[in-house]
């Protein structure tokens, strides 16, 4: 969990610096954020990040699990992302 939360960190430091750069915020994508061995607790605590310094940026989560934000949309696929003919 520790390398997860490094680049964790890393990644958000990092799209501060271009939003300083180019005026603009950005949107924020983490992909299935409950995965890599990582514990509900340091989950938790990444979004506490993203709620109190990110809470200006689209935040969008592709996941099973349902996180806790303010004025969620919720994109549910029921069966699949393009069905066969």
């Amino acid at each position: 969990a520790v390398l997860h939360k490094t680049v964790f960190a890393f990644r958000l430091a990092y799209i501060i610096e271009i939003e300083k750069k180019l005026g603009i915020k950005l949107p924020i994508i983490l992909d299935s954020p409950s995965g890599k061995e990582v514990d509900q607790e340091n989950i938790q605590l990444m979004v506490n990040i993203l709620k109190r310094d990110f809470s200006d940026n689209q935040i969008i989560i592709a996941s099973i699990f349902q996180y806790y934000f303010d004025d969620v949309r919720v994109i549910e696929i029921i069966n699949r992302l393009v069905e066969r003919e």
